[in-house]
């Protein structure tokens, strides 16, 4: 049965979800407030430059996800092109290196997600490809569609999206948009109980990060993890 749950968190304005897929055992963390997931995903707030909100989802939880900075968008801008006299101008960033940028981004966040594990006497977990694709799709939905939900606009549950993309032992989610870096948007996630709780469960081994930008260069962040 899949359990869904909001946190507000304080400072920023950031705002938290989590869903949990089994019920998290009583010996890890406060216990969350939860109640029915919805399938009708929710509008995400028009205002540019918001802090954003993360969310959780997983087996055993789903939580908030990430942000990139707004500095780097997947698009550049087209420039005036100077007098012949003038130097010429620097090359327009390509498609691979925006993609190389996103993804630094996502891999940092898991460089984060693996010290906090650490501290916790928890081993690490590796990047899973099948979980960053499915991760960046969702990512890159939400911020295309102006929504933020663990659920898809196709109504799929972040269980779905990591079978779609090949991965079947998805234990957990955590979404967020608006966090313009890896440290904040992670800073959110821990401050926030479930979505701790899903970077602590000691029974993953994989993980996949994924950031997206909305037209107005606001990041969005998906974080899934595996048990294999």
């Amino acid at each position: 049965m899949l359990l869904a749950a909001a946190l507000a968190v304080a400072g920023a304005g950031a705002l938290l979800r989590h869903e949990l897929l089994n019920p998290v055992p009583t010996d890890v963390g406060a216990a969350l407030d939860s109640g029915a997931a919805s399938n009708t995903p929710a509008t995400a707030p028009a205002t540019p430059g918001l802090p954003g909100s993360p969310a959780a989802s997983s087996p055993a939880a789903t939580a908030a996800h990430p942000t990139t900075p707004t500095t780097t968008s997947p698009a550049a801008a087209a420039t005036t092109r100077p007098p012949a006299t003038s130097a010429p101008s620097r090359p327009t960033p390509s498609p691979t290196r925006a993609t190389s940028q996103v993804e630094r981004l996502e891999d940092e966040v898991t460089a984060l997600v693996n010290q906090e594990r650490a501290k916790a006497g928890c081993g690490p977990v590796r990047t899973d490809e099948r979980l960053r694709t499915a991760a960046r799709g969702h990512s890159a939905d939400m911020a295309a569609n102006n929504y933020f939900s663990h659920t898809g606009r196709d109504g799929s549950s972040p269980g779905d999206r990591a079978r779609r993309a090949g991965y079947t032992q998805w234990i957990g989610e955590n979404i967020a948009y608006g966090y313009r870096t890896p440290t904040d948007v992670m800073r959110g996630w821990m401050d926030s109980s479930g979505h701790r709780r899903n970077i602590l469960n000691c029974s993953a081994r994989a993980i996949g990060v994924g950031l997206a930008y909305n037209p107005r260069g606001t990041p969005y962040w998906t974080q899934m993890f595996g048990a294999a």
